[in-house]
């Protein structure tokens, strides 16, 4: 990953994944925490990448593209799955959700250190 971003960028993304991990280590997480990091982390790489998600695009389809860009797959593949969870279902967050968004997160916030 750090092949394919600027240091400022990759600062960005392990921002995002750090304020998601706190959001959703509250007593009370909420699937909007989820949602809004997917957004936001769409939005940094469509700014540093040039890559859009447009209006026939899947989220899994656009995952593709992410992973394309040097984002870890799996991590970016776990995190689409549970936004497509959150932001289509009609339900309450479950804790397996949250579980795995974390560990989602985490492989991000790793893929994102810098090596010397």
């Amino acid at each position: 990953i750090d092949r394919l971003f600027q240091p400022k960028q990759l600062d960005e993304i392990a921002d995002i994944a750090r304020s998601t991990l706190r959001d959703l280590s509250h007593d009370k997480p909420s699937k909007n925490a989820i949602i809004r990091c997917y957004t936001r982390m769409n939005s940094a790489v469509n700014e540093w990448r040039g890559i859009s998600r447009n209006a026939s695009m899947t989220p899994a389809e656009f995952a593709q593209a992410l992973e394309g860009a040097g984002l870890p797959g799996e991590a970016v593949q776990g995190l689409t799955r549970g936004f497509e969870r959150v932001r289509y279902g009609a339900q309450v967050v479950s804790a397996e959700e949250i579980k795995e968004a974390k560990q989602c997160l985490a492989g991000i916030l790793k893929a994102c250190e810098i090596k010397p």
